[in-house]
């Protein structure tokens, strides 16, 4: 049986089959090839799903990780970040092993973060001590019992993540 953290209960879910997860939806136009379908909730409308070129009868993932805020609202720039890491590789090279293991340590940051009451994605700090992921960096190699290797790949997985978050707005 494999480990399971009692922190991540409810925070990180296993979708065990994610079907046509890099499938194009169209809402205008429907495309030579789509399937029409129904939104669920709302039998008016209806979107037009291509499906992936060159994904064939393997269209899915299976036990994909999603993760979740305190609240119950979905973690989206860590879930988009982990799904990108899937959309590139080839159907049958899929396997998300390691997209498990990221999106654990992922929590994990998040986690840290809600208990020492940082904002996870504010990067404002005019010095790298007073950012979240450099404290969070700081929490790691204090706790001790994590070697190097293992530190710099947390590290890793955090500033990965940092391209899916919503730019800033700027001020006109």
């Amino acid at each position: 049986m494999s480990y399971i953290n009692p922190l991540h209960q409810g925070r990180l879910i296993l979708i065990s089959h994610l079907r046509d997860a890099f499938a194009s939806l169209y809402v205008h136009e429907a495309p030579t090839g789509s399937a029409t379908l129904g939104l669920e909730g709302d039998g008016s409308r209806i979107v037009f799903q291509l499906d992936e070129v060159g994904g064939g009868h393997d269209r899915g993932l299976f036990n994909f990780p999603f993760l979740f805020h305190s609240n119950g609202d979905p973690w989206h720039e860590a879930n988009d970040y982990l799904l990108s890491l899937m959309r590139d590789k080839a159907p049958l090279n899929r396997r998300t092993d390691d997209v498990r293991r990221r999106a654990s340590k992922l929590l994990d940051y998040l986690l840290f973060c809600e208990d020492k009451n940082l904002d996870w994605k504010d990067f404002s700090g005019a010095r790298p001590p007073h950012r979240p992921t450099y404290k969070y960096f700081y929490h790691l190699i204090n706790e001790g019992h994590r070697s190097n290797q293992v530190i710099s790949k947390r590290m890793a997985n955090t500033s990965l993540l940092r391209p899916h978050i919503d730019p800033l707005p700027t001020a006109i």
